[in-house]
């Protein structure tokens, strides 16, 4: 929300009051309600998290442990630029809005796997049914899909452990992230 009037501009917010950023998205799985919703990235978050101003997004895991059961009330957090949440917002059901909101799910799945790598030495003991509870056992869940069976869990989490790119490749097949950024520019966006 604006604080002071600005100078009025073209595309542009300037009156005191007005919400800068009030969008909502969730990225949801069969097995859980939310993962995760954007955080406005605005000049006084960049200054606290040391960010330079033209920061689009930033993920930060917190004190979130990714392979602990989720609770839902100490999410990651994925930053987002404030004037770019607003746009997507005015735009919720665009294709470019849709290639956004897609791409930055695939950000914060990529924020987790890189949180992962950190703690790679618990995760080689570890088995599908000790971390289908987890944030990572989420979205593993999200690229299994509902017919995937343990074993086939099993090789996400070596892939999380061993290819990370691999793993992030695989949640962008999951998410549809290729006909959402070629949709996008189809007419009418």
């Amino acid at each position: 929300m604006l604080l002071a009037d600005q100078p009025p501009a073209a595309r542009k917010p300037w009156r005191k009051g007005t919400w800068l950023a009030k969008v909502s998205f969730r990225l949801e799985t069969e097995t859980a309600k939310e993962m995760f919703r954007p955080t406005p990235l605005d000049h006084e978050a960049r200054q606290r998290l040391n960010l330079p101003m033209k920061t689009v997004r930033y993920f930060s895991i917190g004190e979130h442990n990714p392979l602990e059961p989720y609770d839902e009330s100490e999410q990651p957090e994925l930053y987002v630029d404030t004037e770019l949440l607003t746009q997507i917002d005015h735009a919720a059901s665009s294709p470019v809005s849709k290639a956004l909101q897609t791409q930055l799910a695939c950000d914060f799945i990529a924020g987790v796997v890189l949180a992962c790598a950190g703690r790679s030495e618990e995760l080689e003991d570890t088995s599908w049914e000790t971390l289908q509870d987890s944030l990572l056992g989420r979205i593993i869940g999200l690229i299994a899909g509902s017919g995937a069976d343990a074993t086939q869990r099993n090789q996400l989490i070596a892939d999380a452990i061993s290819n990370p790119a691999r793993f992030i490749a695989l949640a962008e097949n999951a998410l549809g992230v290729k006909k959402t950024l070629i949709d996008s520019f189809s007419e009418g966006s």
